[in-house]
């Protein structure tokens, strides 16, 4: 699980530092990670396997013949790229994924348990600021609900 926030850099060509405590261990097994257009203007990163698991596998059972799921691979899929994790530990963004999220210099790199986002951090600062009294209300939800017994 991807857990934490870390601020870092976007360098001038893109490169964009994975943190080595991921790279030590969630991502160890990874030949390269997908990185593909958010939900919230920002980015989805995935292990070579995650996407394969959480993704592929969803996409399979999809109906092909409903426009909206054609939409949205156009979305999603064809919008994502293979990124390859160099000796430094960075990965090179493409320019659309950039742009799309709107990264400037500074970037905000979440784990979010099953895969990691990345943000410009201006708009992970108006994310949070926005939102800050719905979280808190979902958090108390959360943490109220009693845990499933799931021996059955």
């Amino acid at each position: 699980m991807f857990k934490e926030t870390y601020f870092h850099t976007l360098d001038e060509k893109g490169r964009l530092a994975i943190p080595s405590k991921w790279r030590n261990t969630s991502l160890h097994d990874s030949n390269f990670l997908v990185v593909a257009k958010g939900l919230d203007s920002n980015l989805f990163v995935y292990t070579e396997q995650g996407w394969k698991q959480q993704i592929e596998e969803r996409i399979k059972n999809l109906p092909l013949g409903n426009s909206d799921v054609r939409s949205f691979i156009r979305f999603f899929v064809s919008g994502s790229a293979e990124c390859v994790i160099d000796r430094s530990g960075r990965i090179m963004l493409p320019q659309s994924l950039i742009d799309y999220a709107s990264l400037k210099k500074d970037v905000v790199i979440n784990g979010a348990g099953l895969y990691i986002e990345i943000w410009a951090k201006e708009l992970w600062n108006k994310f949070f600021a926005d939102n800050e009294e719905k979280l808190k209300a979902f958090a108390k939800d959360f943490f109220n609900t009693p845990l499933q017994d799931n021996k059955s």
